[in-house]
């Protein structure tokens, strides 16, 4: 069954592609790669924002390596990525190669953020405490299975104002 791709919200980049059952993950990052170095923040957010992680991780590292990707996008780009579960492992080589992929990228986003790489942009607000109603900071798994922390420079909301800091909490 055919249906019109959704030009995501990026109306300048809107595209008469359609998508049906046959059109693989694979082009689907690929149509989006060309697109993306042109993008400015907002485009990086909304594109981060709906992106379909099965679509591939090569389109997530490009924002996050783009210089207009907000900290506000790299933040949810980094929630979304489920960094607790993460914290099962103490280093790479422990996490599941099929997994090793999404690590990495959230390894790159933190050593970014402790470098201070991305700014706050206003209008691009991000709070992984409410993210569509859910709440990406909660841990579900017990403190005595996690062999390491979120570290404080990913504990953070961007607001209109500017950004929040918070603590996590323990379920």
């Amino acid at each position: 069954m055919a249906r019109q791709l959704r030009d995501h919200g990026l109306s300048c980049y809107s595209t008469s592609i359609t998508r049906d059952e046959e059109l693989d993950h694979f082009k689907m990052e690929k149509f989006w790669i060309g697109k993306i170095p042109l993008m400015d923040a907002e485009h990086l957010h909304q594109l981060a924002d709906q992106w379909n992680w099965d679509d591939g991780l090569t389109a997530l590292r490009m924002i996050i390596d783009n210089p207009q990707c907000s900290l506000g996008t790299a933040s949810l780009i980094y929630w979304r990525g489920s960094p607790h579960y993460f914290r099962k492992y103490s280093n790479r080589n422990e996490v599941e190669p099929i997994n090793r992929e999404d690590y990495d990228l959230l390894q790159r986003i933190e050593k970014r953020m402790e470098a201070n790489f991305f700014q706050h942009r206003r209008g691009i607000i991000y709070d992984p405490r409410n993210d569509r109603g859910a709440d990406f900071t909660r841990c579900k798994y017990k403190a005595s299975e996690l062999k390491r922390t979120i570290p404080a420079c990913m504990l953070v909301a961007t607001t209109e104002q500017g950004i929040q800091t918070f603590e996590l909490t323990q379920d």
